[in-house]
C-alpha cells in the first residue's frame, strides 16, 4: 500500500525501548525484549 493506490508517503518514525535500570528482569521479558527489536530492524 502507498503512492500507487493515492495515498501519501508517511513520515520517518522511530521506536524506543525503554529498560528499567537495575531492575529484576526474567528470560521472557529478555526474550520479548528482542523479538521487538528483531521485527524491526529494516
Amino acid at each position: 500500500i502507498g503512492e500507487a493506490e493515492n495515498l501519501p508517503l508517511l513520515p520517518s518514525a522511530s521506536i524506543v525501548l525503554l529498560r528499567k535500570p537495575n531492575s529484576v528482569t526474567s528470560p521472557i521479558i529478555e526474550c520479548f525484549a528482542e523479538y521487538i527489536v528483531e521485527g524491526f530492524k529494516l
